[in-house]
């Protein structure tokens, strides 16, 4: 079970990366931006830690989404989403391949780092919502988070607006599924973890065929027009 905590989020990004390939320079838009995803990763993970010790869990409505928001899901996310737009600005003068790959790179790097560190400051007896359903939802965050970017930059109208609101209310969405483990509903809280991740991955094969490919088949048309 702790293997899947470790394998999960990286073997997606392998799979991503077979399925779409990887833009050129790679070394730009897949290992920069992997060793960038780790130093954040570290660093947003040791202070949260930290942080960890003066903020006990309340096991209430509020504590309990407040606890997962800055430590699990919502402030993890956000600062990571933050720092690649800082650190990788750049990368937005080039194409929507090369964008997202430079974004699905950084954030595998990063929330594998949180899957490695989860294994060595976590419990010492693992539940399923921390060994399974966790990466699940970090594999569906994955795939949707930087598709869901790209779409943003490349369509516009009402799929543009639809878009940019689901981008806002994922990282908030998120630590409404640790409140319904922690009040003990474990089979409707794998089943909506269940859905998240499969809309995720549905998601991102519709949007990448959408977004992706025909800017890659454009970009074709152009270069021998």
């Amino acid at each position: 079970m702790v293997l899947y905590l470790l394998t999960a989020v990286p073997l997606a990004y392998a799979f991503v990366l077979v399925l779409n390939g990887a833009p050129f320079p790679v070394r730009r838009f897949t290992v920069f931006p992997v060793v960038k995803g780790l130093v954040t990763g570290l660093v947003v993970y040791g202070i949260l830690v930290l942080s960890a010790i003066l903020v006990p869990l309340e096991i209430s409505f509020f504590g309990v989404y407040f606890f997962s928001a800055v430590f699990t899901f919502t402030i993890p996310l956000l600062v990571a989403i933050g720092a690649f737009f800082f650190l990788e600005r750049r990368v937005f003068e080039e194409s929507e391949t090369a964008v997202f790959t430079s974004l699905m790179s950084f954030l595998a790097a990063f929330f594998s780092v949180y899957g490695l560190l989860d294994i060595v400051f976590g419990s010492a007896r693992f539940s399923i919502y921390d060994t399974i359903l966790v990466p699940s939802l970090r594999v569906g965050v994955l795939l949707l988070i930087p598709i869901l970017v790209v779409t943003a930059r490349s369509v516009f109208g009402w799929m543009k607006l639809v878009t940019i609101i689901a981008l806002a209310i994922i990282p908030f969405g998120l630590p409404f599924i640790s409140v319904l483990w922690y009040f003990v509903y474990p089979v409707e809280t794998t089943l909506v973890v269940a859905i998240v991740t499969a809309t995720g991955a549905f998601l991102f094969l519709f949007l990448r065929v959408r977004v992706l490919e025909s800017h890659a088949d454009h970009e074709k048309t152009g270069g021998a027009a």
